[in-house]
């Protein structure tokens, strides 16, 4: 069966859908804008396509992307996107004026030593960003997937065996979707950890100071990014912009901007 959830999610990504996502995420960096000094050195971790990465290096900055070897994204890259191990990233101490990522640490498995090996590229009197999904995306995306199920398996029956499943035989392709229908039901975690459920409080604020501050870290401030979206882009493009801005200060804002700092025995390590 877990050839067909394979090629299930192969249906998830279309192109019409991968450019709304990019829109949201430039949004999203030029909300942060205000937080990134005039000019220097910006680290983009888990830089996927490197699509950030291009934007900031537009707006001026020397710009470096990072991501694992594995990223699924690096097939489609703008940018000169770097792999590294997972472990040791292939840069100098104290090199960057900031350190930024969108919608990654959740993914990372050992947060403490990422976050270490973060603050040692990073100036000590250098910037680190964090755009993390908030419980409330958590929430409305666990309900878009019980929507978007049935879509998915009706958009992949009808299209067929595609791409490195073209050679699927037909009868096998049509089971392979229709596993789509069952996944809500698995409430499978977004990120590293817990289910669909338990992200509900470790999405939250509390619980994301809660771990910077298990790791010698301080939230210096956070900030909702003032922007409704779900999981599964119920709606994508059809939803302005506008109107989702709107929408976030009554069904909460999808993502939330951390600035951290260390503590100043994690700088003096």
């Amino acid at each position: 069966m877990n050839d067909f959830l394979t090629a299930a999610r192969a249906t998830a990504g279309d192109p019409d859908s991968a450019n709304w996502v990019d829109e949201v995420r430039s949004l999203e960096l030029r909300r942060i804008r205000e937080f990134l000094p005039p000019a220097g050195r910006v680290l983009d971790f888990g830089a996927g396509a490197g699509q950030q990465a291009l934007r900031m290096r537009e707006l001026g900055f020397e710009v470096a992307a990072v991501d694992l070897a594995s990223s699924p994204h690096l097939e489609k890259r703008v940018f000169d996107v770097a792999t590294y191990d997972g472990i040791t990233l292939p840069f100098p101490d104290h090199y960057f004026d900031v350190v930024m990522s969108s919608n990654v640490l959740e993914h990372v498995r050992d947060l403490p030593t990422t976050l270490r090996e973060l603050q040692r590229v990073l100036k000590p009197d250098g910037t680190m960003l964090h755009v993390l999904p908030s419980s409330t995306w958590r929430l409305w995306s666990t309900f878009a997937e019980f929507v978007a199920a049935p879509r998915n398996a009706l958009r992949g029956v009808l299209r067929g065996p595609f791409g490195k499943c073209s050679g699927m035989a037909r009868w096998r392709w049509i089971l392979s979707q229709l596993s789509w229908l069952g996944r809500p039901f698995l409430f499978r975690p977004h990120g590293e950890y817990g289910s669909a459920i338990s992200e509900l409080w470790t999405f939250s604020q509390r619980a994301w100071r809660r771990r910077f501050a298990a790791s010698d870290f301080c939230v210096v401030r956070t900030m909702p990014l003032t922007l409704w979206y779900t999981g599964e882009i119920l709606l994508g493009a059809r939803l302005p912009v506008h109107c989702r801005t709107r929408m976030s200060s009554w069904l909460g804002s999808a993502t939330i901007l951390y600035v951290i700092r260390a503590r100043r025995g994690q700088v003096d390590r």
